[in-house]
């Protein structure tokens, strides 16, 4: 490999790490949730939901890897495989009880995010230094401040208690709102 300078180095490999910015979560595509709201835009000063897979407003909206479940020191496989068994019984909830959706209540998924930045703030991530896991003003919304364990144990079983539940279609039926579109840009 030549540099500008001219200088040949023998290499065997060469890795081009061109960076990313994992604090700045967005959406691939448009979700729009209760109200029109436009979860990119709610997410564009940090990320942020109840045990890193569901946002209220979103109604079975079940997201993978979110906000807060980056591992420091562990395979993102144990977090992603404890969200997975947790959505998945979310889903069996639904369809064995006949239910519409699930949607977490606001007051639990603030909760939640407040405890989520409290643990951060005494940790390393958070100490002042300007990092890839937070954003421009200091928000963490990439790691999850515990163990493995700790993050699979808060998974193990849905509380049914932190969701609004839809039960019925009609108009007249208790309702959490629309469940959640989703716009995929099409290929052309």
């Amino acid at each position: 490999m030549r540099t500008v300078e001219g200088i040949e180095h023998q290499v065997d490999c060469i890795v081009y790490a061109t960076g990313f910015e994992v604090s700045k979560q967005g959406t691939p595509f448009e979700i729009v949730g209760v109200d029109g709201r436009v979860l990119a835009d709610e997410w564009a000063g940090g990320a942020y939901a109840y045990r890193s897979v569901n946002v209220e407003g979103y109604p079975n909206l079940h997201v993978t890897f979110g906000p807060n479940s980056g591992p420091g020191h562990n395979s993102a496989l144990v977090y992603m495989e404890s969200q997975i068994d947790y959505l998945t019984d979310m889903v069996v909830h639904l369809e064995h009880n006949g239910w519409k959706a699930l949607d977490v209540r606001a007051e639990v998924q603030e909760r939640y995010n407040r405890d989520i930045q409290k643990r951060l703030a005494s940790t390393t991530w958070n100490s002042g230094c300007q990092s890839w896991y937070l954003t421009d003003d200091g928000f963490n919304s990439t790691m999850f401040p515990g163990f493995a364990t700790q993050y699979a144990n808060q998974l193990r079983e849905v509380d049914l208690r932190d969701y609004r539940i839809r039960v019925h279609a009609d108009a007249a039926a208790p309702a959490v709102g629309p469940t959640v579109s989703v716009r995929v840009p099409t290929r052309g």
